[in-house]
């Protein structure tokens, strides 16, 4: 295939939803695969550097995250999301990475190997977020699961059944963790979403907040 080609192709996909070019894969389309890749890659970094701590860690995590969902493709169900089940399989990969660095090493044998220290222009972009973002904000006051649960929620779009599946939790755990959340940003939101008051209940005033924000978050990526 030639580059014009290419592009074409490209730009005939840019138009299809996550849950098509998923579908597409499943009937052989490895382009499919490609643009499903391209546009998922920066949001799965985006939770994993945070649920993993280091870069390089979620650089690596979300590579396995891509292959095991290439892999494992006959088994998403094309009705559904495409986005949560891909999360889901991300987040306990996660899991296993953390669990397996904490184990100890062979002397001399390092744990793993190190990728490339030299900051690529995805992490140069990722690392340019300030103070002002909500969610940078957010992540030094809230415990992981809390900040993850709030951004699949706001930041993906997901449901609460969606998000539980993805955190391998009930739908009341998810439910507790979203509403501490939200409580704990209460105080810190005042200078994101301009609010005159906050006598508002805690989920209005940190629905308003997170809406104001979350097309700057998005724009971060």
């Amino acid at each position: 295939m030639n580059d014009s080609s290419a592009h074409n192709q490209a730009s005939k996909l840019a138009d299809v939803s996550e849950e098509d070019l998923a579908r597409r894969v499943q009937e052989g389309c490895a382009s499919s695969f490609s643009e499903l890749a391209q546009r998922l890659q920066p949001r799965l970094l985006f939770v994993l550097r945070r649920r993993l701590g280091h870069y390089a860690d979620a650089e690596d995590v979300t590579q396995k995250t891509l292959l095991r969902a290439f892999e494992k493709i006959h088994l998403y169900n094309p009705k559904q999301k495409f986005s949560p089940w891909l999360f889901t399989i991300a987040l306990r990969l996660a899991t296993d990475h953390h669990r397996k660095k904490q184990l100890p090493t062979t002397a001399g044998e390092p744990a793993y190997s190190v990728i490339d220290s030299q900051p690529n222009p995805m992490q140069q972009a990722i690392e340019q977020e300030t103070s002002q973002d909500l969610w940078s904000m957010a992540e030094k006051i809230l415990k992981p699961d809390q900040w993850t649960a709030l951004w699949l929620s706001y930041g993906e779009g997901q449901t609460v059944k969606e998000i539980a599946k993805s955190l391998n939790r009930t739908t009341v755990s998810v439910r507790v963790l979203l509403h501490r959340a939200r409580k704990a940003l209460v105080p810190h939101l005042a200078k994101f979403a301009e609010l005159e008051s906050f006598e508002a209940t805690d989920r209005s005033a940190a629905d308003c907040a997170a809406a104001s924000t979350l097309q700057f978050a998005r724009a971060e990526l």
